[in-house]
Formats: C-alpha cells, sequence, structure tokens
C-alpha cells in the first residue's frame, strides 16, 4: 500500500485552504454580477432594440465632451430639421463591473441651431468624476425612453467620446 509523502500532504493542505478562500469569497462577496431575472432583462433588451431603432430613424448622433466636472453634449438630428429637442436627457455612465459606480446625470439643454436639413441641440450636466481611470459605456437618451445613443465601445472619461444609434 502506497503511504502519502510530505509532497501529497502539502498539496492536499493547499486544496483546503484554497477551497477555505473560495468559500469565505462566495459568502461574502455581493452577486452584482450575477442576473437572476432573465425574463426581465429579456423584455429590457428588446426595449433597447426599440430605441436604438428609433434614434437610427431619427439620424441620431450626438459628441460627448468633458471640461473638468462638467459634460456638454452636441446632440444631431440628420433627417428631421424640426426635431422636437426636449428641456433635459439622461446620461448613463455605465461602469465597465460594478454597477453600484454607474451615474445617471440629467443634462439641461443650453442652445439649439437649425440648418438646412439637420437640427441640433447642447445640453450640459455637472458630475462627480470617478477616481478610477477604467473606460466606461456611455447612454445618452431621452427621459421618456424613445431613443437613445451610445458610446460603441468603452471610453475613457475626460476624452470626446462619439454617440451613435448601435449597430442592429
Amino acid at each position: 500500500m502506497h503511504r502519502p509523502t510530505l509532497h501529497h500532504r502539502r498539496n492536499r493542505d493547499t486544496v483546503i485552504v484554497a477551497g477555505f478562500i473560495t468559500l469565505g469569497l462566495a459568502l461574502h462577496t455581493p452577486e452584482s454580477l450575477v442576473v437572476d431575472d432573465y425574463y426581465k432583462q429579456g423584455k429590457a433588451i428588446h426595449l433597447s432594440l426599440q430605441r436604438d431603432r428609433q434614434a437610427q430613424a431619427l439620424g441620431l448622433q450626438a459628441l460627448l465632451q468633458w471640461q473638468g466636472d462638467r459634460v456638454m453634449v452636441s446632440v444631431e438630428s440628420q433627417h428631421n430639421p424640426n426635431m422636437p429637442w426636449p428641456q433635459q436627457l439622461e446620461l448613463l455612465l455605465s461602469h465597465p463591473v460594478d454597477a453600484a459606480q454607474d451615474q445617471r446625470l440629467l443634462l439641461h439643454k443650453l442652445d439649439t441651431l437649425q440648418t438646412g436639413t439637420t437640427a441640433q441641440a447642447v445640453y450640459v450636466g455637472v458630475t462627480v468624476l470617478p477616481k478610477d481611470q477604467l473606460k466606461y459605456e456611455f447612454i445618452l437618451q431621452n427621459l421618456n425612453g424613445q431613443w437613445r445613443v451610445l458610446s460603441l465601445e468603452r471610453g475613457a472619461l475626460q476624452r470626446d467620446v462619439p454617440l451613435l444609434p448601435s449597430r442592429l
């Protein structure tokens, strides 16, 4: 019969310690990365697709620009020169890992301009910039949820970021 050597005992002890560490992490770490309501998430995806289609139909695009803790967003409609711009828009700064660090900003209309077949509006808002230097996803939408434009790739804070309807 084979008797365990010191090497085998160390491996066994390492596996046991690693198992307890994993158990401790599982019990004490928030589950923000786990989705448990797939039906609700599916409905949200359907709504997002409708908003993306509406933004495409209106020919919407935007440019997000940072000026310290102020954010300025220039929005343009290429298909509707009489676009009825709302007084406020919502900008979501979506953290790449932790939803608890997401920010929702209320932007206020500063100015509008109509030229030929294009309508433009400028919105401003103020935020507390996160200390991390991770790249965020940005989503701009009207408050009644009819359309949205977003960053097609994650952008760094303090840099100009184009916002477009998602590619369907």
